[in-house]
């Protein structure tokens, strides 16, 4: 922004060295051509300001939703109930399937 800044202010100089104006007043003009490059310049920093400051809540955002994500995958990452019965639930099933098989194998050799 420097560099532009100086390209200005380097063309109104020359403007105003050489006497060459951008209306009927001569220096007249280059001033005004220099306070509306000012002006142009504050309304940039502005709209640079506004800008940053708006990429700084969007950084924010971002951040709070790394943290939600990654508490979320750790929330995942453990079993919950319905898991933890369903696995008792497993265990028992097969210790059933097993104690009938062997209590059949015991009654069909006492016949």
């Amino acid at each position: 922004m420097t560099g532009i800044r100086r390209a200005a202010w380097t063309f109104a100089a020359l403007l105003l060295l050489l006497g060459l104006g951008l209306g009927p007043g001569g220096t007249l003009a280059v001033a005004t051509a220099a306070g509306e490059i000012q002006a142009s310049e504050a309304r940039e920093s502005e709209a640079l300001a506004g800008l940053e400051a708006q990429q700084q809540e969007l950084l924010r955002e971002v951040r709070r939703l790394h943290r939600e994500l990654a508490a979320l995958r750790e929330e995942l990452a453990r079993p919950g109930a319905q898991q933890i019965f369903g696995g008792i639930g497993y265990i028992l099933g097969l210790c059933g399937v097993a104690f009938f098989f062997m209590g059949r194998k015991k009654s069909g050799g006492d016949r």
